[in-house]
């Protein structure tokens, strides 16, 4: 039930001390935080919802030292990595693991 200023004061303001007309309290009663809210329609405020947080793709480790020649020419391609095909598999090792 909604809280209503004294008849013959219909200008006072409800705080939790009861009635007051500027700094004169001239109803005591207490009223609630939730019968003030609704005398000064106050809604709660909406819940905050926090996104998910993104999730952590992890790179997949990969074995260089086990890939064969052309394996590693293609690696290096797919991570833009400048490789002459032609050099020997240690040069080519080299040249990745360095760029990384």
């Amino acid at each position: 039930m909604a809280i209503s200023p004294p008849r013959w004061a219909p200008n006072a303001i409800p705080t939790l001390r009861g009635w007051m007309v500027g700094s004169e309290l001239i109803v005591s009663r207490r009223h609630t935080q939730q019968e003030l809210d609704e005398f000064f329609h106050i809604e709660e405020p909406a819940p905050v919802i926090q996104p998910d947080p993104e999730p952590v793709v992890e790179q997949p480790t990969v074995n260089l030292d086990s890939m064969t020649k052309a394996q590693l020419v293609e690696y290096a391609n797919t991570n833009n990595i400048e490789v002459n095909p032609a050099d020997l598999k240690a040069t080519i090792l080299d040249t990745i693991k360095q760029a990384q």
